[in-house]
């Protein structure tokens, strides 16, 4: 019962969450793989804006856990009810793209997914050891017996009252957390053997839709610049510090998280927003932004040099000053977390 808990956790929860703000983007994004991968991030985004007040008011693991499942539980039924075209949208698409799609790229994506899938089972059962779980594991193991949030120097074992806001506004271990108490399974075993194999599919399919606009004149190309990132990841260990090796061996820490999960999205979604300016395109950004934030305190700068660059580029390229109103609100948030940090 308790896998099956955590599959639908990770399979259904994700594309069911990422109905509702699909309805706002434009039709490229009505896909299956699209509204996955969008749900994944607003997940994330809705936990850094409902886990952060709790933590930072010292309130109990319990409690935030129990408004989060509610919180999440009513914005699914929104997103079912208001998305329900896109799954219709999406599933046309499918037959469509397979009914179009040549022999040889078949074959292709068929390698693909043979190649993802033996990566996916090696890392569920051949697991690396890595000394910075002495914080992001114990730290998830510590909130469910202690029912606190950052409350304890895992590093020690001593209690604190000073809350660690560096580590404290990036909840992933608080995320691992509440999984577990979903489906049962301890925070180590999921960390490794479920959400390490899970977030690398996440990755890659990340990596596909930016493929998929790159090509988007030639997408019968998008398996091959997959197969050419799967290669690079594979070989890509040449230091202990490359995201490549972190991709592999810290998959469910937010150090990881954040250079290969969000970082494609965060260049897909600059990208949409040069593509098509619109509501529905800030909207991804947004949420993509704010699911940086729920991995790691370096998101912040980061993103905020990033978006703001790419902000100002988007200003000069269309001269449409209206876009300095969704740029501002994006430096707005960086700005709000920056504050947060320096006033912890």
């Amino acid at each position: 019962m308790s896998y099956l808990i955590i599959t639908l956790l990770i399979t259904i929860v994700p594309l069911l969450c990422g109905l509702l703000p699909v309805t706002l983007m434009d039709g490229k994004q009505h896909t299956i793989l699209g509204t996955y991968m969008t749900g994944w991030f607003t997940l994330f985004a809705l936990f850094e804006v409902i886990s952060v007040p709790f933590v930072l008011q010292k309130g109990s693991f319990t409690t935030m856990s129990r408004v989060f499942t509610i919180v999440l539980a009513v914005f699914l039924v929104l997103s079912v009810v208001l998305g329900r075209r896109v799954v219709i949208h999406a599933i046309r698409g499918v037959r469509d793209a397979w009914k179009n799609t040549g022999r040889w790229v078949k074959i292709g994506w068929s390698v693909v997914l043979l190649l993802l899938v033996a990566q996916m089972v090696f890392l569920m059962f051949h697991q690396y050891l890595d000394g910075d779980d002495a914080y992001y594991v114990t730290m998830a193991n510590d909130t469910l017996h202690s029912d606190t949030m950052y409350r304890t120097l895992v590093y020690l074992g001593f209690p604190t009252d000073v809350v660690e806001v560096r580590h404290a506004l990036a909840p992933v271990p608080l995320f691992m957390a509440w999984l577990s108490v979903l489906s049962g399974i301890h925070p180590t075993i999921l960390a490794h053997s479920i959400m390490g194999p899970a977030f690398i599919g996440v990755m890659y399919g990340g990596y596909t839709m930016l493929g998929r606009r790159l090509f988007r004149q030639n997408p019968g190309w998008v398996w091959v610049f997959t197969l050419a990132v799967m290669a690079s990841y594979v070989f890509g260990h040449v230091s202990l510090y490359t995201a490549e090796t972190f991709a592999y061996t810290r998959t469910w820490q937010g150090k990881s998280m954040l250079p290969n999960l969000v970082l494609p999205a965060l260049f897909l979604a600059v990208i949409d927003l040069y593509d098509q300016v619109g509501i529905g395109a800030w909207v991804r950004l947004w949420i993509v932004m704010i699911a940086s934030f729920f991995t790691t305190s370096v998101a912040v700068i980061f993103t905020a040099v990033f978006v703001g660059v790419a902000g100002i580029i988007l200003l000069i390229r269309t001269r449409n000053w209206k876009n300095l109103f969704g740029l501002g609100i994006s430096m707005m948030l960086c700005a709000t977390v920056g504050i947060l940090y320096l006033w912890g």
